[in-house]
């Protein structure tokens, strides 16, 4: 259990860990430095002869592990550390807990799974419970221009919550291939994202490279980045999946955001406001119900195959 806390305790002081870095470096370059450095050491965790051999058996999958790269990788982590420039690390992270509701959209529009009554009362709940927290910019910014920068903000992180799902669908069906390990599938993923992110970096960028050189404005930050969340958190979530099911880990990744305040509140001095208690509240009334259907509905799905 104490995993699952530490994991996302961990998870939610990457956003104000990421806020530091953004001074100076920008999201686009941080994106293709972290991406690289995590996909090579992924790859120096793998055994060479395996490497090799899933190398070779890669060349059959190109299209699925570049839709894993876009998607998944550069424009999700791209989006999300441009929208974080311009927004708080909790309300930044809030939004990014989307992604459960975005992923129930994409499989009723696929058909990949039914949406019962209560499944849609409880994506309802979640979505209207975000609209104080999204429309604030809109109302009570005084700052005309940051207020139009948190708009646009908001608007990437709602692009990357959505193309994380589609990642992870596309990771999802790569893992069925049983081909590839999860090393080569996140170390060839991020490889790949930091490559399509450094040319774009390059040309809309201005990068300081002076500001580089810091070890406080961005090489711990750098380090932190690479080791806690592409490297730590990701083993931890699959050791917590062989013990913990699926719903108790959509769950707990509710507490992911309520981390991220505090340690936004703690070290960035954010304020906690009242729409952001308002959107967590909603958002975990609505997952409750969306759960509660789903788990109803697997349990019937088996009871009727016995």
């Amino acid at each position: 259990m104490w995993q699952v806390f530490l994991m996302y305790a961990l998870f939610g002081s990457i956003f104000s860990i990421g806020k530091l870095a953004l001074v100076s470096c920008p999201p686009f370059f941080l994106t293709a430095v972290r991406m690289l450095l995590a996909g090579c050491l992924l790859f120096l965790f793998e055994n060479k002869s395996d490497l090799k051999k899933q190398i070779v058996k890669s060349t059959k999958f190109i299209p699925l592990i570049f839709q894993i790269s876009l998607f998944n990788v550069f424009i999700t982590n791209a989006f999300e550390f441009w929208g974080l420039q311009y927004m708080s690390s909790s309300k930044t992270c809030l939004i990014y807990t989307l992604s459960p509701f975005a992923s129930a959209l994409i499989a009723y529009v696929f058909s990949l799974e039914k949406m019962t009554r209560k499944k849609w009362e409880g994506l309802t709940v979640g979505i209207l419970s975000f609209i104080p927290l999204m429309v604030s910019p809109w109302i009570f910014e005084t700052k005309l221009q940051l207020a139009e920068m948190e708009k646009w903000a908001e608007a990437a992180l709602a692009i990357s919550a959505l193309t994380s799902v589609i990642g992870w669908y596309s990771v999802r069906k790569l893992m069925n291939a049983k081909e590839f390990s999860p090393n080569f599938i996140n170390g060839s993923s991020f490889i790949i994202g930091g490559l399509i992110s450094l040319p774009v970096s390059l040309l809309i960028e201005t990068i300081e490279f002076s500001k580089l050189l810091s070890f406080r404005g961005f090489i711990f930050p750098l380090i932190y980045i690479v080791l806690i969340h592409n490297i730590i958190c990701y083993t931890l979530y699959v050791r917590s999946l062989r013990r913990f099911s699926v719903t108790f880990m959509a769950f707990a990744g509710l507490i992911n955001p309520l981390f991220a305040a505090v340690f936004g509140y703690l070290f960035l001095d954010e304020p906690v406001t009242s729409s952001f208690i308002l959107a967590f509240l909603g958002m975990s009334v609505g997952l409750m119900l969306f759960y509660k259907e789903e788990t109803k509905t697997i349990y019937l799905d088996e009871t009727s195959r016995a």
